[in-house]
């Protein structure tokens, strides 16, 4: 069963440059924009919901195999890291 991913309240406008605007709202977590393309102040749910997301795909890569494989902790069962819910 998958979860949906909490959506962030955002501004409108939170970054000067579009690519930054469109890959943040697409929630990719590989991108981090510079302190320069930053338009507006995060609020600290903001900055604490992305903390969670980034912090958490850190752990399941940190312990993943080369495939991306990790082990559950609760169940035991050998799943990608992507499927691992939070």
């Amino acid at each position: 069963m998958k979860t949906k991913k909490k959506e962030l309240k955002l501004p409108k406008k939170l970054f000067k440059s579009q690519k930054a605007q469109t890959l943040f709202r697409e929630q990719r977590v590989d991108y981090m924009p510079m302190w320069h393309e930053i338009f507006t102040i995060y609020s600290f749910s903001n900055w604490k919901d992305l903390a969670d997301r980034v912090f958490s795909q850190y752990i399941r890569l940190k312990y993943s195999d080369r495939e991306g494989n990790c082990v559950c902790v609760t169940c035991g069962k050998k799943m990608y890291w992507k499927d691992a819910q939070n």
